[in-house]
C-alpha cells in the first residue's frame, strides 16, 4: 500500500495511516480538491475490490477474443460493440456514423473582369509618387 491521492472531488478515508502523506502530496501539488477513491486502503475499507483484483476478474471479448469487455457482465469490448451496431444499422438500411462532409478540392473557376471608375483627383491622391 502506498500514498495515492487523486485530484478532484470525492470521498476521503480520514482514518487511513497514509492520510497525512496524501495530504502532503495534495498540498505540494497545490490541489484544492483530492480524494482516496482509487486507493487500495480506501477500497478495502469500503469493500470495493482493489484495482489488481478488478483486472483479474475482467472478461475477454467474445467477438475478437483480445480486449477486455465493457463491464464484467457484458460480452463485448467497446470496439466490437460499435462494429456490431454499425452492421445492424446497415442491415436496416440506416445511415451509419456522422454525415459526410462535402469533399474539398479543385472547383470550377470563373474569370471575372471588374472595372472601377475613380475620379481623377482621387486617383492622383492614391497613386501619386510624392
Amino acid at each position: 500500500m502506498r500514498c495515492r491521492p487523486i485530484r478532484g472531488q470525492g470521498q476521503r478515508y480520514l482514518e487511513c495511516k497514509w492520510y497525512e502523506d496524501c495530504l502532503d502530496v495534495a498540498g505540494l501539488k497545490n490541489w484544492r480538491f483530492w480524494h482516496c477513491e482509487r486507493c487500495d486502503v480506501f477500497r478495502a475499507f469500503h469493500g470495493i475490490p482493489s484495482m489488481e483484483e478488478k483486472t483479474k476478474n475482467e472478461r475477454i471479448c467474445e467477438e475478437c477474443h483480445e480486449r477486455p469487455t465493457i463491464s464484467p457482465k457484458h460480452p463485448y469490448c467497446a470496439s466490437c460493440l460499435g462494429a456490431l451496431g454499425r452492421k445492424k444499422q446497415l442491415a436496416k438500411g440506416l445511415p451509419t456514423g456522422a454525415p459526410k462532409k462535402p469533399q474539398e478540392g479543385p472547383t470550377e473557376t470563373l474569370k471575372v473582369d471588374i472595372s472601377v471608375t475613380i475620379p481623377k483627383e482621387l486617383f492622383r491622391l492614391i497613386f501619386s509618387s510624392k
